[in-house]
């Protein structure tokens, strides 16, 4: 199985912080960063914005832990 998923900041985590999660919960899948952009900030006062595409390949029957979407 593999699938698409796109990891975006929030003010809660960042977009790395919540991949790594995802890999360390996940060891029997395989991780590949298919794209990654910064959306710069518009004002003083809004924060710039990053987002990550990664590719998940089950490597065993073991299901993803989280959200697929």
């Amino acid at each position: 199985m593999e699938f698409y998923k796109e990891y975006a900041d929030t003010f809660e985590a960042s977009a790395m912080q919540k991949l790594n999660l995802d890999i360390k919960n996940n060891p029997q899948w395989k991780s590949e960063v298919q794209g990654y952009t910064v959306t710069e900030r518009k004002t003083p006062y809004t924060p710039d914005f990053s987002y990550v595409l990664v590719r998940w390949v089950g490597l065993s029957t073991t299901p993803f832990k989280g959200d697929k979407l």
